[in-house]
């Protein structure tokens, strides 16, 4: 498999996520999110046991079925805090949106800068 072919095929994982993503909110309104949370790490819990039977004869349609199931269980549990903090606001809450909004993208260093800068002086 190619590195393109196997970049493809992990595709329906992403979309399980980005289906998953805007829901989170609906549910940890509607069941609160340590139910949100638990449940997710269950459904994720249940698509590894399905791997665990994995065998070379399985064809790829087989394997995307659980694929995309982890995906949505690990959205459910992993998403909950990044999605809506839990709590009311807290200086921890502010501090961790300032530290998300603040990082930058690495520039390639130049050869015309002083040792050590990133920017190129």
């Amino acid at each position: 498999m190619s590195p393109l072919q196997a970049g493809v095929a992990t595709l329906p994982a992403a979309a399980g996520i980005v289906v998953t993503a805007p829901l989170i909110t609906r549910f940890v309104d509607r069941l609160g999110a340590r139910t949100v949370i638990a449940s997710g790490f269950a459904v994720a819990t249940a698509a590894f046991v399905v791997f665990a039977f994995v065998d070379s004869s399985w064809k790829y349609a087989t394997f995307v079925v659980p694929l995309v199931v982890l995906a949505v269980g690990l959205g459910l549990a992993l998403l909950v805090g990044r999605i809506r903090p839990i709590g009311p606001p807290t200086a921890v809450h502010y501090a961790a949106a300032a530290a998300a909004s603040s990082h930058t993208v690495p520039t390639r260093p130049t050869n015309g800068g002083p040792k050590g800068d990133r920017h190129g002086g």
